[in-house]
């Protein structure tokens, strides 16, 4: 079996970008529903709410240092395409 080497073309980066900012948007509002949802209940049900407000907070900003990342590489290789 033959490994083969995937060179990431600005497509695919764009293609990426354009995914992960569907989960940004997604996930921001998971957040505020969660969030929404912890100040409406009392209790465990509002501590619980509250943990899936944190979490998709977690996930949330995953996502922005991914996208943050991602464009720095499409940068990165649309400068060295224009070296070359």
């Amino acid at each position: 079996m033959t490994d083969t080497i995937h060179h990431t073309t600005p497509a695919d980066y764009r293609m990426a970008l354009s995914a992960l900012r569907g989960c940004q948007a997604q996930l921001r509002a998971a957040y505020l529903d969660a969030h929404t949802a912890a100040r409406h209940l009392t209790g465990v049900r509002a501590a619980r709410a509250g943990e899936l407000a944190d979490k998709a907070a977690d996930a949330l900003a995953q996502c922005e240092r991914l996208i943050f990342i991602v464009t720095d590489d499409l940068h990165a290789d649309r400068a060295g395409a224009r070296d070359a």
